[in-house]
């Protein structure tokens, strides 16, 4: 597996030096651009875990460049399709991805005759994720790409919100943070795993329909309330995300285990049960 991931990551440096190549970038310069694909410590070490990042980057790469292989003219539809495929595929790896098709959408749509471009791509993506969601369905009567957004968006909430101002019901009051969890200072991807986290306490398991409801509303109304706070909490992110820093996220020791080491290195066992109780499959 780690073999397939790194060949993943050469495929994707060798489409960002093939994109820009075709726009005319030198070739002493393509290289260089892809290098940070190629030497990055992050890069690497992801290709040798058994995780989703490895696909999900190739993925993207290689849909994008489908898209942008003929650059000054735009993306016919026969090459819009195939990049709809990998791009909806993507989505079900990590729904991260989600925000890239309707993006797309509007880039090709904006382009001069872009419709049929855009139809082919908008239907190509939709098949797998469509297809995906009806299984959902099948399985756990509602429709969906999983089950644990409510978690992971209370994570990033509960952090900033005071529950003073967002007036959360009875059934949800419990999941406002203690003032100490609140002094701790925990990063939102550092404490939904924490097990004095309020989620973890009041809830069997965090990823049940119950709980995903409850956990959702709660994050939605303390966006709702406090707008401002929630701005400079996804601005943050998306600052680090950019940066070229490297930050002690979301802790110092998880950040530590992606350095190249001067002596050998141990990654710590995963904790046991998390993974036993989900009562479905998230991306």
């Amino acid at each position: 597996m780690a073999a397939v991931q790194h060949l993943m990551g050469l495929a994707v440096a060798v489409m960002i030096y093939l994109l820009l190549r075709r726009a005319g970038l030198p070739g002493w310069a393509a290289p260089l651009v892809a290098l940070p694909v190629l030497y990055d410590a992050y890069q690497i070490e992801l290709e040798h875990l058994l995780m989703s990042e490895a696909l999900f980057t190739f993925l993207i790469a290689a849909g994008v460049t489908l898209l942008l292989w003929r650059i000054r003219t735009g993306p016919p539809w026969w090459l819009a399709l195939p990049a709809g495929l990998l791009l909806g595929y993507a989505v079900l790896v990590r729904s991260a991805g989600a925000p890239l098709i309707p993006v797309i959408l509007v880039c090709l749509l904006l382009r001069r005759r872009g419709l049929r471009a855009a139809a082919a791509f908008g239907a190509a993506a939709a098949v797998p994720i469509v297809s995906y969601m009806a299984w959902f369905h099948s399985v756990h009567g509602g429709y969906g790409l999983t089950c644990s957004d409510g978690l992971y968006l209370w994570g990033r909430t509960a952090v900033f919100a005071d529950c003073a101002k967002i007036r959360p019901p009875m059934h949800e009051d419990g999941l406002c943070l203690t003032p100490e969890l609140k002094r701790q200072g925990h990063a939102p991807g550092h404490l939904i795993w924490r097990s004095e986290a309020p989620p973890r306490v009041i809830y069997e398991s965090t990823v049940g329909p119950q709980a995903d409801k409850a956990l959702r509303d709660f994050a939605i109304r303390a966006m709702l309330a406090q707008p401002g706070d929630y701005l400079r909490t996804v601005a943050d992110g998306v600052g680090k995300a950019f940066s070229p820093e490297r930050f002690p996220y979301p802790t110092a020791a998880t950040e530590a285990l992606y350095h190249f080491p001067s002596d050998p290195q141990v990654f710590p066992g995963a904790r046991a049960g998390a993974a036993a109780t989900r009562p479905c499959w998230t991306p």
